[in-house]
């Protein structure tokens, strides 16, 4: 057989020896890790060009209590204030009390002495002494003039007492009578008004000698001391320094920190939704602690006031009072800044999400729920407001994870990664992740 093959020219088949045989080994593992090398390339490729999670904050759909408050600032005030006034012109001695100071009923005030008076020029001094002259005069005329009335006097008394001797005894007629005791009568009538003008002009040269003296030797009279009317502090002193003060002059300002209260500018159209008695939470007063309080009166007169971007707004006063301590340390006084949190409406177990979570989605309200990984845009029917949370009517539920202040790259459908997450009030974080993750699959 073999030499019939020879015989024809075929060549003999032999076996591959080991060097062969390793080569082949060698192009083939080349091949393969090219092909490995093209399969990373390419995968890296397409890892680049896919879109990154976003990288969002979640929190937990709870249900809770949902307090709807209608918030403000206003200053408060001693709403009984005393102002204390000068009871007439004088020289005010200084003032010893200072704003803050205690003060007590009946206790002095102030003191006021009467004004001095004021120096004559020498004009002035000629005028008072040309007028003391011609008062003299006239008290001089006065008494001449009742001399010679009292005189006539005597003559007319006579003539009344010859007439009437003469008509006893039928000398004469009853009218001459009836005419002298007239005549008598007249003269007594000018005999009293002389005295009263000899009197008038002794005391118009009293005062014209006093005016011409210029006060010299006038008896000074006693300080008049101001006293408080209530118990209460010193609020505001007007006048501090000695100097004169005219009638009706404020000297002080005094109330009751006691009664102290709180007033507020509300927009109408919230403050139909306060009533009185409504309790109120007052903060940022400066202190530590938060203030109790209660709506006394909102006021029936509304007012137009702008806005700081010059938009007229028509407000009302609320006014709120202290239940309580008003303060831990008694720090709190009037005309000081506050700020509160009005309760109109307290809703028990209901479903509550962040305002941060919602967002104007066309004519409603909208929430990305995180669902598989990913974002899904849902419609929200929105309820009742409050300061940091909004109760849920529709479109959640609870224990569902929404994004909290979703951004623009944000959209339906775009995977997010939650590195953070809200702990729900009254659950461990463990819990609360436990809880997202097992809403998330869903």
């Amino acid at each position: 057989m073999k030499t019939r093959d020879l015989e024809a020219g075929h060549p003999i088949p032999t076996a591959p020896d080991a060097s062969t045989r390793r080569a082949s080994r060698r192009r083939w593992l080349g091949r393969a890790a090219m092909g490995v090398a093209a399969l990373a390339g390419v995968a890296a490729l397409v890892w680049a060009w896919m879109p990154e999670p976003v990288s969002v904050e979640g929190v937990v759909v709870q249900r809770g209590r949902l307090d709807v408050t209608v918030d403000e600032e206003g200053v408060t005030r001693v709403p009984e204030r005393f102002v204390v006034s000068a009871p007439h012109a004088g020289e005010l001695a200084r003032i010893s009390l200072h704003p803050g100071d205690r003060v007590h009923a009946g206790e002095a005030l102030a003191s006021l002495e009467p004004l001095p008076s004021p120096l004559l020029d020498a004009r002035t001094r000629s005028e008072s002494t040309a007028r003391v002259a011609a008062v003299r005069a006239a008290a001089a005329r006065a008494a001449v003039v009742r001399g010679q009335v009292r005189r006539a006097l005597l003559l007319v008394e006579r003539e009344a007492e010859r007439q009437r001797a003469l008509a006893a005894r039928g000398a004469a007629p009853m009218r001459a009578v009836e005419q002298a005791e007239t005549e008598r009568d007249v003269q007594r009538s000018a005999l009293r008004a002389a005295e009263l003008s000899v009197l008038a002009a002794r005391h118009e040269l009293a005062i014209a000698e006093a005016a011409a003296r210029g006060g010299e030797g006038a008896p000074r009279l006693p300080p008049v001391v101001v006293r408080t009317p209530i118990d209460g502090v010193v609020l505001q002193v007007f006048v501090q320094s000695e100097g004169p003060v005219g009638l009706g002059s404020p000297l002080m300002e005094l109330g009751a920190l006691e009664s102290l209260e709180a007033v507020f500018e509300v927009l109408t159209a919230d403050a139909v939704r306060v009533v009185r008695g409504a309790p109120v939470r007052l903060e940022g007063w400066g202190g530590g602690s938060v203030l109790e309080g209660q709506v006394n009166r909102v006021e029936p007169s509304a007012f137009r006031r702008s806005s700081a971007l010059g938009v007229d707004e028509q407000r009302v006063r609320v006014v709120v009072s202290f239940e309580g301590p008003r303060a831990g340390d008694g720090s709190l006084g009037d005309g000081y800044r506050v700020e509160a949190q009005i309760r109109v409406a307290r809703i028990e177990g209901a479903l509550l999400v962040p305002l941060g979570t919602l967002f104007r989605s066309g004519r409603g309200w909208g929430a990305y729920v995180v669902r598989e990984g990913k974002a899904r845009l849902v419609a929200v029917d929105v309820g009742a407001l409050g300061r940091v949370q909004a109760e849920v009517r529709s479109g959640l539920s609870e224990g569902d994870v929404v994004v909290v202040n979703p951004g623009d790259r944000l959209a339906d459908g775009v995977a997010v990664s939650m590195p953070a997450l809200r702990r729900p009030s009254g659950r461990t974080r463990d819990e609360g992740l436990r809880g997202a993750r097992q809403a998330s699959r869903r």
